[in-house]
């Protein structure tokens, strides 16, 4: 039909001594848009799937993987995002997610701070949340706060952005940034930022 496709991708490494592979399958199902896949990403065999629907007058949806290391089973680890999202009113968005990221550790002395520097990993321990809600202050003002908690270590950020539109298809916006946590939890780490933020679409 046509929301169904199959996608094959197939990418050499080492001047071909090595390969990431993978394939995925997505269609919809009772008013819902579902995917398999499965493959091998750096010597590591990944099976997973993701869905999004509507339950109620909300939008659901969560993705996640089971990776195991090919040469190693026990070395294996389980990912999954859940998310459920509101347009309360024209003016008014609310979005809620639940993180689990088997592949960290509630140990914040065992974090893997090496692999985080270096863009492997994108967070530290297990249990996250993440809360955002939008509002249009004015047709062309839009504010927007999130808000992300380590559930274990007892940090988190805060995230402001207030994006005004120039024109049509230019946008410029000022975010805040605000980490918080005790000493050698993982947002501790992290700075206090302001940026300015430019889009142009053409």
């Amino acid at each position: 039909g046509n929301f169904t496709a199959i996608q094959l991708v197939y990418n050499a490494v080492d001047d071909f001594t090595k390969h990431n592979i993978a394939t995925r399958f997505r269609s919809n199902l009772a008013g819902y848009d579902f995917s398999v896949l499965g493959g091998n990403f750096d010597n590591r065999l990944v099976i997973g799937g993701d869905f999004a629907g509507n339950l109620f007058e909300a939008g659901l949806r969560g993705e996640g993987i089971f990776s195991a290391d090919e040469n190693n089973f026990q070395e294996n680890f389980v990912k999954y995002i859940l998310g459920v999202d509101y347009q309360f009113n024209p003016k008014l968005y609310g979005l809620f997610e639940y993180h689990f990221n088997g592949e960290g550790t509630k140990n914040n002395r065992k974090y893997d701070l090496d692999r985080l520097l270096k863009g492997e990993i994108l967070n530290l321990n297990r249990d996250y949340i993440y809360l955002l809600g939008t509002y249009q202050i004015h047709p062309l003002l839009n504010g927007s706060l999130g808000y992300n908690a380590n559930l274990n270590d007892g940090s988190g950020f805060f995230n402001a952005i207030a994006s005004y539109s120039i024109t049509e298809n230019t946008y410029l916006s000022l975010g805040f940034l605000i980490p918080y946590g005790n000493s050698l939890s993982e947002y501790w780490y992290y700075a206090k930022a302001v940026y300015l933020q430019g889009e142009f679409y053409f």
